[in-house]
């Protein structure tokens, strides 16, 4: 799957806007930071290229058009600033630049990624990719703000689970869409394609939440987020030990020991949220066969599933 990486760069480059003074230079770090970013990463860690890269390559076994690759990298490259802002990091791709210039490069990037998108197919079908795009960013911007709010003693893991599909759920089944489209797939092709990344979807963020649960990462913990995990594990609770397990998640990020003990009094929970991700990826998988029957050109989904179990084994 590595040699898409270079390409969705390259065309991500080409797609800017050209000769816009200040902004020329804001983009043109953008780019640089990005291959950078992708280059040292697996290519199966950068989902947002990958799946789509992965669908239209199981429906045609080509990579999918330039349009569709600069749109991609852009989001990715727009949304992982903005998860750093909402994780209180500095930006990976803009991080020595102020507020203002970091907001209006993010801008700049996904509308680029909306006037882009539907390069490269008939003129028909350029409609519906930029629809499917500006639908996908509104539910994954809903989701993302609506994920904004602190985990609370009413928060249920039915309010976690539609915040997570609406977010990272959305965002895969989006771009898969957008490549069996782009592909010409048949209308239950693009419903297995919309399948698979949505299940994958979920399944990697259970698998980031879990992973950042128990490492030394404190912006879950910090920002109170609202994961499967604690929810789970305040439905679980009853009603008067809820603000207890509270002040210890406040307490847990700055202080070890009480990590430790949130860790431990979790572990039923994050077993739960681990056997849960094993569903999502047992249906991605059913999703990727009813696909394409091709088994050769599943390769790059099936990485991208085993990836994932790889990550959620390794926690």
């Amino acid at each position: 799957m590595s040699d898409w990486r270079s390409v969705a760069v390259a065309a991500l480059a080409a797609s800017l806007p050209a000769d816009s003074g200040h902004l020329a230079g804001l983009l043109r770090e953008a780019v640089e930071r990005l291959d950078t970013l992708l280059a040292d990463r697996p290519p199966e860690a950068v989902a947002t290229v990958a799946v789509p890269v992965a669908v239209h390559r199981a429906l045609t076994g080509r990579l999918p058009p330039a349009g569709l690759l600069a749109a991609a990298a852009a989001t990715y490259a727009a949304l992982a600033v903005l998860d750093d802002l909402v994780d209180g990091d500095h930006p990976t791709i803009w991080a020595d630049r102020d507020a203002a210039e970091v907001m209006i490069g993010v801008q700049v990037l996904l509308v680029t990624a909306a006037q882009v998108v539907g390069d490269g197919v008939h003129a028909p079908l350029a409609v519906t990719l930029t629809r499917t795009y500006s639908r996908t960013i509104a539910t994954v911007s809903d989701g993302q703000l609506r994920s904004g709010t602190p985990l609370s003693a009413s928060t249920t893991p039915v309010e976690v689970h539609a915040r997570i599909t609406d977010r990272s759920g959305a965002l895969l089944a989006g771009f898969a869409e957008l490549a069996a489209t782009a592909a010409g797939a048949s209308p239950a092709q693009i419903g297995s394609a919309r399948g698979f990344g949505l299940e994958l979807g979920i399944a990697r963020q259970h698998v980031n939440d879990i992973s950042e649960l128990v490492s030394e990462r404190t912006s879950d913990l910090r920002n109170r987020t609202a994961t499967m995990a604690t929810a789970f594990a305040l439905a679980e609770s009853a009603p008067d030990e809820r603000e207890s397990m509270l002040t210890l998640l406040h307490e847990a990020a700055d202080d070890p020991q009480a990590r430790d003990r949130l860790v431990l009094g979790l572990s039923p929970s994050i077993r739960e949220v681990a056997a849960l991700t094993v569903l999502h990826l047992a249906r991605a998988r059913t999703h990727a066969r009813l696909l394409s029957a091709d088994d050769l050109r599943q390769d790059d989904l099936d990485r991208l599933v085993d990836f994932t179990a790889a990550a959620l084994r390794r926690r």
